[in-house]
């Protein structure tokens, strides 16, 4: 059973991660080399920002959310309540790599299309969220009562024959993913796994990819050789440890390369919008794979 949460881009975890985007890029424009590993939770009434960074000055983080809504909308910008948790001035280094990526190519599909959807709703002030049990065809939407007329005839005209039914999503809480709250200079693997993960797909290698990325080393340390990659689905085409030793081999994995790579990948904020990366899309090393 396929089951989607979808939240327009002021809500839900996608404004948890639009708004540790805006933290980072802040950061970053006052001192591009600083580290930064920030979480932002919402929850609902308020924003908790919690992580640490090596930046050393305060930020206004309720005036940066501000300035963010009053573009987008105006009206959400007296609610801004911000705690400030995040340690500032603090040492940090590069810790081993851990990270991972787990993905289904229709489910991410079928994903994206909704999230546009509920998105290109925003401008016209209409704002919704949805909760869709794809094989029962039930579809559980939230929005002001003033919207209700409107937002159901959206969703039939957009759904077939699909059972609607009001519930109050208020109250749940979210956080950002890791991504969104990490500087450009911690990031790198993290926007590699999903640039490799959309190789596979353009490949037609497999439909699904769930992956984990280690090392023992700092990344400031780290050669291909050092890294340790898992594929944790057997669905592939071709055999895991294959594809695994030929990602090694085509993929750059020194920092210094992967900076190069995604250097100018900063502002994610029309990512977490749309959907859609260029950096993240292209696909430069598929005539490796074809030629190995």
């Amino acid at each position: 059973m396929s089951y989607y949460e979808i939240y327009n881009y002021l809500d839900g975890k996608s404004i948890c991660n639009i708004f540790a985007n805006l933290i980072v890029n802040k950061i970053h424009i006052e001192v591009p080399d600083a580290k930064t590993e920030i979480t932002v939770n919402n929850v609902r009434n308020f924003f908790i920002v919690k992580g640490s960074t090596t930046y050393d000055k305060t930020i206004d983080l309720s005036e940066l959310l501000k300035e963010f809504y009053s573009k987008h909308n105006p009206s959400k910008v007296n609610d801004v309540r911000v705690f400030d948790l995040i340690t500032y001035n603090k040492t940090m280094e590069y810790q081993p790599i851990n990270t991972s990526i787990s993905s289904n190519k229709k489910y991410d599909k079928t994903q994206n299309e909704l999230q546009t959807l509920v998105n290109s709703y925003v401008s016209k002030n209409i704002l919704f969220n949805i909760k869709y049990v794809e094989n029962e065809g039930i579809i559980y939407y939230d929005c002001k009562d003033e919207n209700i007329s409107q937002v159901t005839s959206i969703l039939e005209e957009y759904f077939t024959e699909p059972v609607l039914l009001k519930v109050d999503m208020s109250n749940e809480c979210f956080s950002s993913d890791r991504l969104y709250g990490l500087s450009p200079n911690m990031r790198g693997y993290d926007l590699l796994l999903i640039n490799i993960k959309n190789h596979v797909y353009k490949l037609g290698l497999g439909e699904n990819f769930n992956c984990n990325l280690n090392s023992i080393k700092s990344p400031e340390e780290v050669e291909n050789d050092d890294m340790m990659i898992t594929l944790n689905n057997d669905s592939f085409k071709v055999k895991n440890e294959w594809l695994e030793s030929l990602i090694l081999d085509i993929f750059p994995f020194e920092l210094n390369q992967l900076d190069l790579k995604f250097g100018n990948l900063v502002d994610l904020e029309s990512y977490v919008i749309t959907g859609v990366c260029e950096e993240l899309e292209e696909s430069s090393h598929i005539r490796d794979f074809i030629l190995i």
